[in-house]
């Protein structure tokens, strides 16, 4: 009997074992200046060597957060520096974005800049051959005029090439707005370039798709992220949220796929970066405040699955990646921190949309790529130096994890905004050991409303808006969180107004 038991522990401590994910440190990659600050990496074979480069692109920041410079910095697949290519800034002339591209067996180099001269705000893209460090064309799009640190504005979220019908065309993303003291506004518009004989030529703007930009081979068309908003203080906010299919022929054709709108913050990314399998799984997007996971088809005809409790219990995912594990192609690494800066790491099935691994992690990479033979780096940064991990072996998950649905829902409270009690509502499916607490915007606990077991069903706690000490809390926004048997489910919002 007691063999048998041992035995018992034994494999549950394997599948323990197995079930964590583990990382190795391969490269470290030395700053030029401690004072720069990392803004992209990207891996790529630019010499055509047969050997992968990873490119980095710095900027170096003064007193008033200006750009005194920027670097994109090569450093080969053991860490030594290959290359720097240096550009200096005004406060009047801000690098805002570089991208690197070969065409036609040459190399080039995109620079965009915020310009604000005589209290107009104009965005300038640049194309140079990156070899010889020769300005080839530049086109200025308008935005408006500046008065002090209001007025007309922008922000530049993408520059990318895509190719069509044998033509290099440049997609710019840009979020631009007019900012006053008490109200104003924002929207997402794409510029088109078409890049022919080293020249750039403006083809056309594209409404609601300046935040993101995702091409597929399988697609016809792009997928472009909208972003827009609008701002009346104190009283009234408002923000949205859309995905839409653009064609690539001109005139684009811009069809709404998604849209999101509410009077709240809002965050939208999509969580299928280098992924190989879209056309078996299609895209998967995180939106808050809801916590959603939204799974689309490859051709967006229809949602294929959603998931409203994903278990973070923080809204902003650091960085996300499609891996492989031991049963199959059709996962999602993603990493978050909890209210307690703790980071963790999380495996979710793309079919089923149910949750296959938990736990902290070591690590908490601000970007993921792919390399060539699939291998997955993990960059961290440690205000020294970047470090470069990968997965020490394949991720093993576990098949009952793996069909498993989340247990709990309907976690919410009423009233909200609440003066001075709220009741905080949620239902289990299974009897549960269940800590419900109640953090604030700096993550700091402020009390625990209730650590004990409660037996399937729904349950309601009120909360009076104190502390563990039982003194009365400050107007604001808290957090209540809900952990079942020891896990973190469910993280929702409120607000104390007095």
């Amino acid at each position: 009997m007691i063999r048998i038991l041992l035995t018992i522990l034994l494999i549950l401590f394997i599948q323990i074992l197995e079930s964590q994910i583990s990382f190795n440190l391969d490269i470290t990659l030395n700053r030029v200046d401690l004072e720069d600050e990392v803004v992209n990496i990207s891996i790529r074979d630019f010499d055509d060597n047969g050997q992968e480069e990873i490119w980095v692109n710095y900027v170096n920041l003064d007193d008033n957060y200006s750009i005194e410079l920027w670097r994109l910095v090569s450093y080969d697949l053991e860490g030594e520096i290959l290359s720097i290519y240096t550009e200096y800034c005004t406060p009047e002339r801000q690098l805002t974005k570089c991208y690197l591209f070969e065409w036609d067996d040459t190399r080039y180099l995109i620079e965009v800049y915020n310009e604000n001269i005589n209290e107009f705000c104009s965005c300038i893209i640049e194309m140079y051959n990156f070899d010889s460090n020769v300005l080839l064309d530049s086109e200025v799009i308008e935005i408006g005029e500046t008065y002090g640190v209001f007025g007309y504005c922008f922000n530049t979220r993408y520059v990318t090439i895509k190719t069509y019908e044998n033509s290099c065309y440049i997609y710019l993303g840009l979020l631009q707005g007019d900012e006053g003291d008490e109200n104003g506004y924002w929207g997402s518009e794409m510029y088109k370039f078409l890049f022919d004989q080293n020249s750039l030529n403006l083809v056309e703007n594209i409404p609601e798709g300046g935040s993101k930009l995702l091409k597929y081979e399988e697609n016809d068309f792009l997928i472009a992220f909208g972003e827009g908003g609008s701002w009346n203080y104190p009283s009234f906010y408002s923000v949205s949220n859309s995905i839409n299919s653009v064609t690539q022929n001109s005139p684009a054709v811009v069809e709404e796929i998604f849209s999101i709108s509410s009077n709240d913050y809002q965050y939208l990314t999509y969580l299928t970066r280098n992924d190989s399998n879209y056309p078996d799984y299609g895209l998967l997007i995180y939106i808050t405040p809801n916590y959603n996971f939204v799974c689309f088809s490859p051709d967006f005809s229809e949602i294929l699955w959603e998931n409203s409790n994903p278990g973070i219990n923080q809204i902003y995912i650091s960085t996300s990646t499609c891996v492989n594990t031991n049963l199959g192609d059709y996962f999602i690494l993603y990493f978050y921190k909890d209210l307690s800066q703790q980071p963790y790491c999380e495996v979710r099935n793309r079919v089923t949309g149910n949750v296959a691994l938990t736990q902290e992690s070591d690590i908490l990479p601000f970007s993921i790529n792919r390399r060539s033979d699939n291998e997955l780096l993990f960059f961290t940064d440690n205000e020294t130096q970047i470090n470069v991990y990968s997965l020490s072996e394949e991720i093993q998950v576990s098949a009952d994890n793996n069909q498993i649905s989340m247990a709990i829902n309907d976690l919410q409270n009423y009233p909200n905004p609440f003066n001075p009690t709220t009741t905080i509502s949620f239902s289990i499916q299974n009897e549960s050991n269940v800590e419900l607490s109640i953090y604030n915007t700096k993550g700091q606990k402020v009390k625990i409303l209730s650590h004990n077991e409660f037996d399937i069903g729904y349950h309601s706690i009120v909360w009076n808006g104190d502390d563990d000490s039982n003194k009365p809390v400050s107007s604001g926004i808290y957090f209540y969180k809900l952990n079942v048997n020891g896990k973190t489910v469910s993280v929702k919002k409120c607000l104390l107004l007095k």
